[in-house]
């Protein structure tokens, strides 16, 4: 974000400042990979187009910089604002989203062992549970650049479908209400 625009709406204008910044860095001789860029988070029960604009940006940034910028969310803003029992399973899933898109870092919160458990079985392919494989199934999505409608689940488990349902708001495909579980 700057001074004069505040935070950009689209993915292009977030864009349009990482490329100002890499300007910038390169000029002072600093290395990408020494680089990390933050899409911005904004939280999806005030704005919850804005989740799809930080995916698209962190994708755009992981394909548009030789060599490589890196990227870091701060995982909480998402669901700033969202009921306490919605944010974790809110969290979580905008985390596995956000990995598939190329994210390379999050502030996380290091007691929620959950997330850590979810970052895990994302990393080594590897479900332990339903809600795991759930997980892996939206980054891998996401890597694939596939549909979140094409994923096949159990709707029957309610963990399993409380996730699908979190991804599906987070990608705008629904609309967010504090009740949507």
């Amino acid at each position: 974000m700057n001074a004069q625009t505040g935070i950009p709406k689209t993915p292009d204008e977030r864009m349009e400042l990482a490329m100002n910044i890499i300007d910038k860095t390169t000029s002072m001789e600093i290395d990408n990979s020494k680089v990390w860029i933050d899409p911005l988070i904004l939280p999806i029960c005030a704005a919850q187009e804005q989740a799809v604009v930080s995916l698209d940006t962190i994708r755009m940034i992981k394909e548009s910089f030789d060599p490589e910028v890196k990227t870091i969310i701060g995982l909480s803003n998402i669901s700033n604002g969202c009921p306490n029992e919605l944010r974790p399973l809110i969290n979580r899933t905008f985390f596995a989203l956000a990995l598939g898109c190329g994210l390379d870092g999050a502030i996380v919160d290091a007691l929620d062992v959950k997330t850590l458990e979810v970052y895990q079985a994302i990393k080594s392919q590897n479900a332990r549970n339903s809600a795991e494989k759930m997980y892996i199934e939206l980054y891998n999505t996401m890597q694939n650049f596939g549909e979140i409608e094409d994923i096949k689940y159990d709707k029957n488990d309610i963990e399993q479908h409380s996730i699908y349902r979190s991804a599906t708001i987070l990608l705008n495909k629904e609309i967010y209400s504090h009740s949507f579980v």
